[in-house]
């Protein structure tokens, strides 16, 4: 959960899940309302990775919509890079990646 001033901000963290058919640990958020463009994202995704590191997973990924540039950037923050593009739930969507 990722709380701003107290107050229920969204959520974030790290989920098991198959991305283009192969078994991946997901770097996942999404932070609602008002809270969004305040940088609590970016702050959550890296808390995530460095759990991700204690947990001495071996890589972590994180994908979104193509034009989703907020999304991306979060990633990019993270320490993610831009694996390739595929298709995720019959849209087009962009994987990154960071091995850990």
């Amino acid at each position: 959960m990722v709380e701003d001033d107290g107050a229920f901000a969204g959520r974030a963290g790290l989920n098991t899940t198959h991305v283009a058919g192969e078994p991946v640990v997901e770097l996942a958020w999404a932070i609602v309302g008002p809270a969004r463009g305040r940088g609590l994202a970016g702050r959550a995704a890296v808390a995530a990775v460095a759990a991700a590191r204690e947990l001495e997973l071996e890589e972590v990924v994180s994908f979104t919509l193509p034009d989703n540039l907020a999304s991306r950037r979060v990633m990019e923050k993270a320490g993610l890079a831009f694996d390739r593009d595929i298709t995720h739930a019959g849209l087009p969507h962009v994987l990154y990646r960071l091995r850990l």
